[in-house]
């Protein structure tokens, strides 16, 4: 029940930071995913991600305290190389790996889309932007 709390509580963060023509939904367990149709700048959307991020701990403050909950954010554009539906999500899980990767409780903007998901490198191309991101 208590995580039941929590994950309502989270999307009522996520509803009071965004607009009613964004597209807000669960993915299942405790994933999220919004859609902004929006074009925004990298530093608009770098700005709109920390607001979220701290509206989100300000709301969960006693479970961040108590019971090490934190909110790891990916996310991605759709542009000439990604414009469908599973290449958006790939890209936007990428960028929440990477996310948690480098330290959960934080933001990573997959702005060159990479798609790799590997959880270890085989540095199966010499100029890989996954492993220069994660310093691996």
């Amino acid at each position: 029940p208590e995580g039941d709390k929590v994950l309502q509580m989270f999307a009522d963060a996520l509803k009071d930071n965004f607009r009613e023509k964004d597209i807000i939904a669960r993915l299942g367990g405790d994933e999220f995913v919004v859609f902004i149709s929006d074009d925004l700048s990298v530093k608009l959307l770098e700005a709109k991600i920390e607001h979220v991020l701290d509206s989100i701990r300000n709301r969960l403050e006693y479970y961040y305290s108590n019971f090490n909950v934190s909110t790891s954010i990916g996310a991605a554009y759709v542009d000439g190389s990604v414009n469908t539906y599973e290449d958006l999500y790939r890209c936007a899980d990428v960028a929440l790996y990477i996310a948690k990767q480098k330290g959960k409780n934080g933001y990573y903007i997959n702005v060159n889309n990479i798609r790799c998901m590997r959880s270890k490198c085989i540095q199966c191309t010499k100029d890989c932007e996954r492993r220069k991101v994660l310093g691996v």
